[in-house]
């Protein structure tokens, strides 16, 4: 058990990263440096969105996925598979029919922050030193997938009439029709609901001792809750916290611009019932 793989479900802007580097504190962890969702998609290059059943896998298909994975992050004998792709919050039972033996850490943030932050990503160009370091390590399988990206996110990723025409992130159901009719903010807030709802509920049907949930919020503010987690997860707790002290910036609370303000209220109406559950409220 200590060396099955770990699978971080979050949604985007959720802290993923961050607890992916502090991870990295255990010297058996073997981690894929970027989210992967071409690979997870593989088989299923061009469909509207990324969620994915059990349904439609058969031996070759997982078979390729698990190799792939295991590539990206030059598993070695001993070491401890970690992921993270974010899309993964909306098909976790995908996930785990190719890796039965997985274990999962539901990383949960306040989704006004999430939003806040994801909506500054979808105004911004790409970063193509970023996707020109990914290119090399993309499998040739899923050059398919590569080419429906380019055209779907990164050659359209431009304003018409002050309004955002490609997708960014998680692709929840419905969200290409929602980028043409709803409001940024709007978006945003329902792609972090979206992830959260799926994961919560796909999570709750896995085995208890698989599971280990975390908020982002007590991640950053004490290293008791990393120390916590890694022992859970049977990692070396020394070198994990010295990787979370080395890693973590100290929380700060700032004041919102009352125009910032009126967003984050738009943010929280869509997501009301969802923070409330989680006890964000």
């Amino acid at each position: 058990m200590s060396h099955s793989p770990i699978f971080i479900i979050g949604a985007a802007r959720s802290g993923t990263k961050f607890l992916r580097d502090c991870l990295l504190g255990d010297p058996r962890i073997c981690a894929v440096p970027y989210d992967v969702n071409y690979i997870w998609r593989y088989g299923a290059a061009t469909g509207s969105d990324d969620v994915l059943t059990p349904e439609g896998l058969d031996p070759r298909r997982s078979g390729f996925i698990r190799t792939a994975i295991a590539r990206q992050a030059r598993l070695k004998p001993g070491g401890i598979l970690l992921e993270k792709t974010v899309s993964n919050s909306l098909r976790v039972p995908f996930v785990d029919a190719i890796f039965p033996e997985a274990r999962y850490i539901h990383l949960v943030r306040d989704g006004r922050d999430v939003a806040t932050s994801a909506m500054k990503e979808w105004v911004s160009p790409p970063d193509y030193g970023r996707l020109l370091n990914k290119l090399w390590r993309i499998p040739v399988a899923s050059i398919p997938y590569l080419f429906w990206y380019a055209r779907k996110s990164v050659l359209s990723r431009r304003r018409s009439a002050g309004a955002r025409v490609a997708v960014w992130g998680p692709r929840y159901p419905g969200i290409e029709a929602d980028v043409k009719t709803r409001s940024l903010a709007e978006v945003c807030a329902l792609q972090w609901q979206k992830s959260v709802e799926h994961a919560l509920a796909d999570l709750a049907r896995l085995p208890a001792d698989r599971v280990h949930t975390i908020r982002y919020e007590d991640l950053v503010a004490e290293g008791a809750e990393i120390g916590r987690l890694s022992s859970a997860l049977g990692l070396d707790v020394q070198g994990v916290t010295a990787a979370w002290q080395a890693t973590v910036s100290p929380g700060r609370k700032r004041a919102f611009s009352a125009a910032e303000q009126a967003t984050r209220d738009d943010i929280e109406k869509v997501q009301s019932t969802t923070l409330r559950t989680l006890g964000y409220f």
